[in-house]
């Protein structure tokens, strides 16, 4: 059975925190995890579903949240007729 893959926004918070570059590579050495995009101060993740709701605990990570992504569908914003004209 293969487990539920899920993506994850982390966010530094605290000027105590490692740097992205530092998170990066500590989340790159992590089996089961993917680093998708990266910034200084954000980094986008996906991994088994367990795995990721461990991660902070895994790695010991201090000044940073954690997020899930998730996909909003954008409105239909065309105008549509309500009734037929009689």
């Amino acid at each position: 059975m293969t487990e539920l893959r899920k993506k994850l926004i982390l966010r530094r918070t605290g000027h105590e925190a490692i740097s992205g570059e530092d998170l990066a590579k500590k989340l790159e050495s992590t089996r089961d995890v993917q680093v998708l995009d990266k910034d200084e101060g954000m980094a986008l993740i996906e991994g088994e579903a367990r795995t990721l709701d461990k991660i902070a605990g895994l790695l010991g990570l201090t000044g940073w949240t954690a997020f899930p992504l998730k996909s909003v569908r954008r409105p239909d914003v065309r105008p549509k007729v309500l009734k037929s004209p009689t």
